[in-house]
């Protein structure tokens, strides 16, 4: 299935996450099938060769967390999809991870938390020419900067007064 999708949409590169049953869908996809789009991880010390799919860890998992709070309260990322908004209304902090509530899945929700941290990667930012950790720190600093308040200036050394100083000095 998602051969066949991702083939339709112009072969679009196909983000697995490595863990568990993942290893079985990254061998199909690259070995039985073929499909040559698949997300590479590269690792900083290892032998230069890459891993196909995204090992998701406690540190991806909070990076990836955090980058999906940060894209959905500044819009850059909008979520329509009912089932995906009902997960998320379950989907929570545990201990030093966040995942479902007992009762419930987090599917969708890890789906966008993988892509969110994908989208904080050199990776992405090469591949894509985008970097979303700089767009969103640049949207940080934009709003601190609206939300800061001019600085009021008064003249005289009470309310009362009607004598002006000289603010020349301002300009």
């Amino acid at each position: 299935m998602i051969f066949s999708i991702a083939s339709k949409y112009n072969n679009a590169e196909v983000l697995v996450e490595s863990n568990d049953i993942g290893h079985v869908v990254l061998h199909m996809l690259n070995y039985d099938l073929e499909y040559d789009n698949i997300f590479k991880t590269y690792k900083l010390h290892g032998n230069g060769r890459p891993t196909l799919g995204q090992r998701t860890t406690t540190k991806t998992k909070i990076i990836g967390c955090n980058t999906l709070k940060d894209m959905c309260t500044t819009e850059k990322l909008v979520i329509r999809d009912k089932d995906t908004l009902a997960e998320l209304e379950h989907f929570q902090r545990m201990g030093d991870s966040y995942e479902a509530a007992p009762g419930y899945h987090d599917d969708r929700i890890m789906t966008l938390v993988n892509f969110c941290y994908y989208s904080t990667t050199n990776e992405f930012a090469r591949k894509y020419d985008r970097s979303v950790t700089s767009e969103m720190s640049d949207l940080s600093s934009k709003a601190i900067e609206e939300s800061l308040a001019p600085i009021p200036l008064f003249s005289g050394n009470n309310w009362g007064d009607d004598s002006r100083e000289n603010l020349s000095w301002l300009r």
